[in-house]
Order: structure tokens, then C-alpha cells, then sequence
């Protein structure tokens, strides 16, 4: 299915969405096409899934090739800790009734998990963290113009997840509808991104393994609880 077929089908959603309701504004009913999508369930799986599931198996085998456990520890406790703030967002479109900060109503995922998030985007977030450790240089002090390349390294991923981001909402595959959540004001976008990048880098370089160990169980633990509980109250 070509790019012109999956921004018609989307847009053909989103006109019958604002016609049902009465939505003037076409970023108000993408939160409706998203909804529709994650109803849909295992109906919209696609086959192109499990190349990328494999793609994550490889990056964190790879990890594990390296003997460091610490990183694979972490990686994992971020991909948890992205689906909390996935579920946040979700959460603001649950209390204002009008839109997250972000939504993904695109009809060509293989699975819509939240509003905001689909299996594509979870996978990306399962091996940024990844990306991020594995470009540390071996000598975590060596600099570029006067910065540390460890700040350098995920304030420039950040930079380009934001760039990427924006690259998608032109597509409509990623919309955005509040004024200070968009390609106009990109800032805390790029801090959400940035600093957290930044942060896992820290807890990186100077967490101790057994602290590696309780971050991730604790997050992981977390992330499934407040999927569990705001699922059955069907606040997500």
C-alpha cells in the first residue's frame, strides 16, 4: 500500500469522524482514527513487525555479546519508562476530551498500543537507548569544541528524533494539536527527547550494576502495573 492510498484512508477517517461528532478541527479528530485503530486489535497486524521485533533481538544480543549487562539493563528500563510516558499522554487526552500531545491515527501500523504509540514507535524506543550507549566513545571524557561528547551524543539524538518527528507530522502519520507541543514551538519536545537521552546516559556512566538492576525491575514493574490498572479503567 503507496504513501497516497494510506493518507487518503486516513483522511477519509478523520472527515467521517468530524462529521459524526461535529469536529470543525481536523487535529481534534485524529484522537477519534487512533481510538479506532487500537480497537481494531489483532485485525491490523502486518507481517513487517517481526523483521523489526528481530532487529531489536539483534541490537540487544549484541549488548549481551559485549558482556554489558548494564546497558542491556537500562535499555530495557528506558523502553519501559517510554511506555509510562505514553501512557501520560494518553491520560491528557482522557481528562481534556480534546487531544494528546501526540497521536499516531495512521491506518498502515501492525499494532496501535495508545493513542500515541504504535508497535513501530515502541520498537524505536527499544533500541534508542541502545544507540545512545553504544556511540559513547571508549574514553568518556574526550570533548568536541569544548563539550563532552557525552553530552553531545544525546542532545544530537534528541535533535534528530525531534527532526524525524517532524518529518512524520508533515505525513499526518504523527499529529500534534496543542500550541506549545508542535514543529512552531519544538523546545519541549527537543528537552523530552534530549534530556532524556542526557539522563540515561548519566545513569550509564556512573549507576553501579545492582543499581542498574533495581532502575529496571522497578520500571518495568511500574510500567505494567499502570498499564494494567489504567486499562481496566479504561483510562487509556
Amino acid at each position: 500500500m503507496n504513501s497516497e492510498n494510506v493518507n487518503r484512508q486516513l483522511q477519509e477517517a478523520a472527515l467521517e469522524v468530524m462529521r459524526a461528532k461535529g469536529i470543525t478541527d481536523v487535529n481534534l479528530a485524529y484522537p477519534h482514527v487512533a481510538l479506532q485503530n487500537m480497537r481494531k486489535g489483532k485485525k491490523s497486524f502486518q507481517w513487517h513487525i517481526i523483521p523489526l521485533l528481530a532487529c531489536v533481538f539483534y541490537i540487544y544480543g549484541q549488548i549481551a555479546a559485549r558482556s554489558d549487562w548494564k546497558l542491556l539493563l537500562l535499555c530495557i528500563g528506558y523502553w519501559a519508562l517510554e511506555f509510562m510516558w505514553e501512557q501520560f499522554n494518553a491520560l491528557i487526552y482522557y481528562f481534556t476530551k480534546k487531544a494528546p500531545l501526540w497521536c499516531t491515527p495512521g491506518h498502515n501500523s501492525a499494532y496501535t498500543i495508545y493513542i500515541g504509540l504504535n508497535a513501530e514507535i515502541s520498537f524505536m524506543f527499544g533500541i534508542a537507548a541502545a544507540v545512545c550507549g553504544l556511540t559513547l566513545p571508549a574514553n568518556h571524557a574526550d570533548t568536541f569544541l569544548f563539550i563532552p561528547l557525552k553530552v553531545w551524543i544525546p542532545f544530537c539524538l534528541g535533535a534528530f528524533a525531534l527532526y524525524v518527528e517532524v518529518l512524520l507530522n508533515k505525513m499526518d502519520a504523527l499529529t500534534w494539536y496543542w500550541p506549545f507541543w508542535n514543529s512552531k514551538a519544538p523546545w519541549l519536545c527537543l528537552v523530552a527527547y534530549s534530556g532524556s537521552f542526557t539522563l540515561f546516559v548519566q545513569v550509564y556512566l556512573r549507576a553501579q550494576m545492582g543499581t542498574a538492576v533495581i532502575l529496571c525491575a522497578a520500571a518495568v514493574c511500574a510500567a505494567a502495573v499502570s498499564h494494567i490498572v489504567l486499562t481496566k479503567r479504561k483510562m487509556i
